[in-house]
């Protein structure tokens, strides 16, 4: 497995990349909390991976998230979500009818890369695949659960701990645990690692 996995997470441009993706995520989510209007959204919404399988992202905000909800609302969870001195249950336990789950935990791993993975059904199902993960609903994400899936992922993490130091030697700097777990479970998912 290590030569052609290393091989396939060489890709310097790619870490860097996604690193800028996190930055731009918090970007876009502190311009969100500072301006609280629909373009800003759409920024966020637009830049977040979990929604890549929307086509027209305006669309989708004015006629999924913003139909349903007062702008303040949304603009109130997110910045509840990314508040470390509220327990991780309530964050997660607070909705915006027409986001995900999936993207509430991409905003999380984007503010704190080292302490939150992407729970996503890409991640989920390669962690069931390689015997880490019984099963966990996508689709109802408590903290309890949440937990649980930060836990596989830190064992499967804590299982390539070698080949994660061995790639941050070839590429000359330090990969946040969880950008390392996501980038090698999504290769599992496609088919690539």
């Amino acid at each position: 497995m290590a030569l052609s996995v290393i091989n396939a997470l060489l890709d310097e441009k790619e870490w860097i990349e996604r690193k800028a993706h996190r930055d731009r995520v918090k970007k876009y989510v502190r311009d969100f909390l500072k301006y609280k209007d629909r373009n800003s959204l759409v920024d966020l919404f637009s830049e977040l991976w979990s929604t890549e399988a929307f086509k027209n992202k305006e669309w989708w905000v004015d006629n999924r998230i913003l139909k349903n909800q007062d702008i303040k609302d949304v603009a109130k969870v997110i910045q509840n979500l990314i508040n470390e001195s509220i327990p991780l249950d309530e964050r997660l336990n607070t909705m915006i009818k027409g986001l995900g789950k999936t993207a509430f935990t991409e905003i999380l791993y984007c503010f704190y890369p080292n302490k939150y993975p992407i729970m996503s059904k890409r991640s989920l199902s390669s962690l069931r695949k390689l015997g880490y993960l019984k099963s966990i609903d996508k689709n109802i994400i408590t903290g309890e659960t949440y937990r649980k899936f930060i836990k596989a992922c830190k064992s499967f993490l804590d299982d390539l701990s070698d080949l994660k130091k061995e790639i941050e030697e070839k590429v000359g700097f330090d990969l946040p645990n969880f950008d390392f777990t996501d980038r090698i479970l999504d290769g599992l998912y496609k088919g690539e690692i």
